[in-house]
């Protein structure tokens, strides 16, 4: 978030989570980015089939699925980095950062 307090001073606060994979194991990489896509192809084509009836609701279940979708492949893959196939859970991150810019 970014707060322009004055126009030359502006005030920022940034929440930053990251997972980080301790190694790469392709096949399983792999199928697990097969079912993601593979779920996100069919929230596609349902989204695109409200947009077809009603413009202004496809918009809203567009961003409304798509992120909870997200979120929770996100949230599955705290325990198993390559949901659902059996393997390492990530490290997390977590960061809180504060800044102050000068704009002359």
């Amino acid at each position: 978030m970014i707060f322009n307090i004055t126009p030359m001073i502006s005030l920022q606060a940034n929440y930053e989570r990251q997972a980080i994979f301790p190694k790469t194991m392709f096949w399983k990489y792999l199928g697990s980015a097969v079912i993601e896509e593979g779920g996100m192809q069919l929230l596609d084509d349902f989204v695109g089939r409200v947009l077809k009836n009603e413009p202004i609701a496809g918009v809203i279940v567009n961003f409304v699925l798509k992120n909870a979708y997200s979120y929770g492949l996100y949230e599955l893959r705290k325990t198993k980095m390559n949901w659902p196939f059996d393997t390492e859970a990530p490290l997390f991150h977590e960061a809180v950062n504060f800044g102050v810019s000068f704009t002359f």
